[in-house]
């Protein structure tokens, strides 16, 4: 009888539970470098793939999905822009009506590639695991001018950045606004640009939620209300396994500093604390269950039983975000679909690490 392994993991578009098996011997055959790309059939509306990548420990550390066919949604009243630190690919952001702008990446010293168009997953994650020098470099202020140049003049546009706290994403933003400007003012008196003080699976749920309320039929001032609640109002916890990534990264560095000298300790940062979009120290644990537990009496105590909306943030082992979402249900007013689940995301993983948990949540309006 052939062995297999059996993974279970969340859709990255739909959130659909996938479980799936694989014999030893077809993983095996499918590694290039450090992990394996599995593609797995297609399903939900729009149709569409999920390809998976799994280490060589034989664990999943990143899925993105893929459609059969693609087209940008034309009933959706604005223009929606973010950067690919939300880890959103372009292929998934043409399907819900997003125009994802890409970041760049360079390791050691290759000529910068851009994030998800010229340089993918498997190629900094084996960058990573070879201790190269990965390092990313904000959206830049051309891309971010190609971008407002080459959507429709008819629609108001909202562009959500990274926390101008970890990239000057959103300063290259107004900036490629300000040149346009005197080009197009009229044009440009319509583009709308947002600090999202957050990144990855937070800024993905930030644009998700401005998508739902404009299919709604929600004005333009009112989605823009509600992202600026979310930005102000979330927080974010993170437990970090490995302090390998976060030791060497450029962005974050008075936790950088603080955690640098643990010993048999690991940490837990918030982010977004004093509504600035930055990260801090929080906690320090021994573990991933004690980080779990210090993380769910933290939101007990700063929101009390209000009602939470949110995100769970895994690296690798969706059973602990499961385990999360039981402890927040007991310990406070939240539901299964409060709470959506999501992988970390490359550019978070290049400055914290691959081998994280965390939760980014806000109060329930």
């Amino acid at each position: 009888m052939t062995d297999k392994k059996r993974f279970s993991l969340l859709c990255p578009h739909c959130k659909d539970n996938i479980a799936f098996e694989l014999s030893v011997e077809d993983l095996e055959n499918s590694y290039s470098g450090e992990t394996a790309k599995i593609t797995l059939g297609s399903h939900g509306n729009p149709a569409h793939t999920v390809d998976v990548y799994i280490d060589r420990d034989g664990l999943v550390r990143s899925a993105f999905a893929n459609f059969a066919s693609v087209e940008s949604k034309v009933s959706l009243q604005n223009t929606y822009i973010t950067d690919a630190t939300s880890d959103l690919n372009p292929q998934e952001g043409r399907a819900i009506g997003v125009k994802v702008v890409p970041y760049t990446v360079t390791i050691d010293d290759s000529p910068p590639k851009k994030y998800n168009e010229e340089i993918f997953f498997s190629e900094v994650y084996d960058g990573l695991k070879a201790d190269k020098r990965v390092k990313s470099q904000p959206v830049s202020v051309e891309l971010f001018l190609e971008a407002f140049k080459t959507s429709p003049r008819d629609k108001p546009i909202i562009t959500l950045t990274v926390s101008q706290k970890y990239s000057e994403g959103y300063d290259n933003a107004i900036k490629a606004k300000k040149i346009l400007a005197k080009e197009e003012p009229s044009f440009t008196r319509n583009i709308h640009i947002i600090d999202s003080k957050t990144t990855g699976p937070m800024m993905k749920l930030m644009i998700n939620k401005a998508l739902e309320m404009d299919e709604g039929g929600q004005n333009l001032d009112d989605i823009i209300e509600y992202l600026n609640w979310m930005r102000e109002k979330h927080l974010t916890y993170i437990y970090v396994d490995s302090l390998s990534a976060l030791r060497k990264s450029e962005r974050v560095g008075r936790v950088t500093s603080f955690f640098g000298n643990l010993l048999g300790l690991k940490p837990v940062i918030i982010e977004n604390e004093n509504n600035n979009g930055e990260l801090k120290p929080f906690k320090t644990v021994r573990s991933k269950k004690a980080a779990i537990q210090e993380i769910v009496k933290a939101i007990r105590k700063q929101f009390g039983y209000v009602e939470l909306v949110g995100v769970i943030i895994y690296g690798i082992i969706i059973d602990d975000a499961l385990e999360m979402q039981e402890l927040l249900k007991k310990d406070s007013k939240t539901e299964d679909n409060d709470f959506t689940m999501d992988f970390i995301g490359t550019g978070v993983a290049m400055h914290l690490s691959y081998d994280v948990l965390g939760i980014s949540l806000y109060p329930k309006l």
